[in-house]
């Protein structure tokens, strides 16, 4: 059975109802979204006249709906995913029973939990997986031009003012 009105017919009369709406959890859908910007969208229009409820998680904003959806028709939400805080990394710290600076920590990772979970399993806060992931991810996908210029700032030992960058 894959009709959810179907679905939610036969179990009306369950103890606690129907499920009230089909969740589906889509991650990384930046890596996909080129190729299935039609599904995505088709899923997202039946949502509007069905149980059915979707989670996308992507490192950038996906292109397959409206920005009106989200300002105007509220029928999307959008949220930003941030790092861990400080309080956070410290109550996993102790959780893991590891006496590590918690300042230093966060400093090195920035919470991203894909660094803590490398840190977990290696005991250092900056690992080999943690750099290869943000050259695959993050520098190697710039402009040149952009890497260029991080290059150069990267030789710098404190912040440059606004007029030494231009």
């Amino acid at each position: 059975m894959t009709d959810a009105g179907t679905i939610r017919e036969r179990f009306k009369d369950e103890p606690g109802g129907p499920p009230p709406y089909w969740l589906i959890v889509l991650d990384d859908v930046h890596h996909v979204e080129e190729n299935s910007a039609k599904l995505l969208g088709a899923m997202l229009q039946i949502s509007q006249n069905s149980p059915l409820r979707i989670i996308m998680i992507s490192r950038n904003r996906p292109s397959v709906y409206d920005r009106r959806d989200v300002h105007t028709r509220d029928l999307v939400s959008e949220m930003a995913l941030k790092g861990l805080s400080k309080n956070e990394i410290e109550n996993w710290l102790n959780e893991l029973e590891i006496s590590e600076d918690v300042e230093a920590v966060y400093q090195k990772t920035g919470g991203h939990p894909l660094a803590l979970e490398l840190f977990e399993l290696y005991g250092q806060s900056v690992h080999v997986d943690w750099l290869q992931f943000i050259d695959d991810e993050i520098l190697f996908k710039l402009p040149e031009n952009e890497k260029r210029l991080l290059t150069t700032l990267a030789n710098y030992e404190k912040p440059l003012s606004w007029e030494e960058l231009a």
